[in-house]
């Protein structure tokens, strides 16, 4: 009896989950097809967790429409959430498993490049005319801190010192300043070490979030490199400790920051023979690996338990008001380009001028933005080929922080809109979605934008009403979007609009 009362839970479990599966990947996945040529469709990209902003929202547009038929509005919401727990990821705008398990007590990591025995003999230093052109005697790596680390040595691998010396500096490379140097010469070599002579330098803390460079000042003829294009190799990482950066950075002048990157992301083993030995700030529970197991799955459990109340929430939102569209993601920071693509697919069978993007945390003035397309005169002529929005033109690419690129090799970003808001034409909208497979998805999806407009033919209108950061003066209820607002601000802008 007790056998089939267990099996018939396990059936009723089985039809639960069938039905969920069903319910989250078979319902909201598209706009359904109608008569209507919509006017302008509003996408807001929102988190699945957003509840109370789409409600803000949802509630100023509703009134402010006026059951107008011709513009439609749509949340667009990634339908995975991550499973990852925040304190388990290597990168917070990110669904990445952080690598690093624990430390190990008096444990020093040594970074530096590691073959297998048959490549060993092939390591050489062989310096062609143009990267001596390029290099001229400063170059280097970058890294960055996963978890608090002390550094306690830096290394060098070359054996000829016919210079005289050479000198190992770690930077900040945020503050392009020096942290630690050692200099090593042909009679202070410092100790041997698995292919490396290592010296030791005052203890330094290096806090989780540090990005570094370590580089080489006044290195022989002979490039201090490893040029391998062998995949049996490894730059070792302190087990998740640290994460290098594939690529070289180089310099001109000696004593001073190298500004200079270049990803060679088609060789893995391209790598400065510069390294260090670190170990990590936290203290070894050996003895205790059952607690540490035990205090993960507690927390993997919370966070299941919470991303089960997130579903249901939002399954009864769907439901209850069908204006968001899921869309074939995890929900982090970094799918937010993939996001706009896969909604610009979902439109391709709609009839529709113009689609607008905005985000979440942004006042929307809707009836001002229709009436701007009125004025301009382009609702029902066909215009093509038109983006309007507020370009930023000339801006610096960041390589640090939230909002650091790794994919797009310039000084600065072509021309973009504002991620506040912009309207595209349907044509731009259409070849976005036709073309999304083969485009290079970058940190942000209005750097994105401007990245894979840059090759198309197209109409810029510059409108400074979709506002591109916050204001820190009074409020300006004739913008069409302002960013960057917490829920209280939300409602005192919705409020001083007289709709809310």
């Amino acid at each position: 009896m007790q056998g089939y009362i267990s099996l018939l839970y396990m059936m009723c479990a089985l039809v639960i989950v069938v039905f969920g599966y069903w319910w989250d990947f078979g319902q909201w996945n598209e706009i359904k097809e109608t008569s209507i040529k919509y006017q302008l469709i509003v996408g807001i990209l929102s988190s699945r967790e957003n509840f109370e902003r789409r409600s803000v929202i949802r509630k100023y547009l509703n009134k402010s429409l006026n059951a107008n038929s011709s513009v439609l509005v749509k949340f667009i919401v990634g339908r995975t959430a991550c499973k990852l727990p925040m304190e388990e990821r290597l990168d917070p705008y990110e669904c990445k498993q952080d690598s690093f398990v624990k430390p190990y007590q008096e444990f020093y990591y040594s970074h530096q490049l590691q073959l297998n025995n048959q490549f060993n003999n092939q390591l050489n230093y062989q310096l062609k005319e143009k990267s001596k052109m390029e290099l001229n005697n400063v170059i280097g790596f970058d890294f960055k801190v996963n978890h608090d680390i002390f550094l306690d040595e830096l290394g060098v691998g070359v054996h000829n010192f016919s210079n005289g010396f050479i000198k190992v500096t770690l930077y900040d490379t945020v503050l392009k300043t020096a942290v630690a140097s050692c200099l090593f010469t042909s009679f202070s070599k410092g100790r041997w070490f698995s292919g490396y002579h290592y010296k030791n330098v005052e203890k330094q803390l290096l806090r989780e979030g540090f990005i570094g460079s370590i580089v080489i000042d006044g290195f022989p003829t002979e490039l201090p490199v490893t040029i391998l294009k062998h995949s049996s190799c490894l730059i070792s990482d302190g087990d998740g400790l640290i994460t290098i950066k594939k690529g070289y950075r180089y310099g001109f002048n000696l004593d001073e920051f190298p500004d200079h990157f270049n990803l060679r992301v088609d060789q893995p083993c391209y790598h400065a023979s510069t390294a260090f030995k670190f170990s990590s700030t936290e203290h070894s529970l050996t003895d205790n690996d059952s607690e540490i197991s035990l205090a993960k799955l507690a927390n993997y459990n919370k966070w299941m338990e919470h991303l089960a109340d997130e579903r249901n929430h939002l399954d009864n939102e769907i439901e209850l008001y069908n204006d968001i569209l899921l869309v074939d993601t995890v929900e982090v920071y970094r799918n937010l380009p993939i996001k706009m693509l896969l909604f610009y697919q979902l439109l391709m069978n709609t009839n529709f001028e113009f689609v607008m993007k905005t985000d979440d945390d942004c006042y929307i003035n809707l009836p001002d933005i229709l009436k701007m397309l009125e004025e301009m005169k382009v609702i029902g002529t066909g215009t093509d080929h038109l983006w309007i929005g507020n370009f930023r033109l000339n801006f610096g690419i960041d390589t640090h922080g939230k909002w650091a690129e790794h994919e797009y090799h310039s000084i600065s970003y072509p021309p973009f809109a504002c991620g506040s808001g912009y309207i595209l034409s349907n044509n731009l909208v259409m070849w976005l979605a036709t073309n999304a497979d083969s485009l290079n998805i970058y940190q942000g999806e209005d750097t994105s934008l401007g990245i894979w407009m840059a090759a198309l033919k197209h109409q810029r209108i510059h409108e400074p009403r979709f506002q591109c950061s916050k204001f820190t003066n009074d409020i300006d209820l004739n913008s069409f979007t302002i960013p960057e607002n917490d829920l209280p601000d939300m409602h005192l802008l919705y409020e001083r609009d007289h709709v809310i």
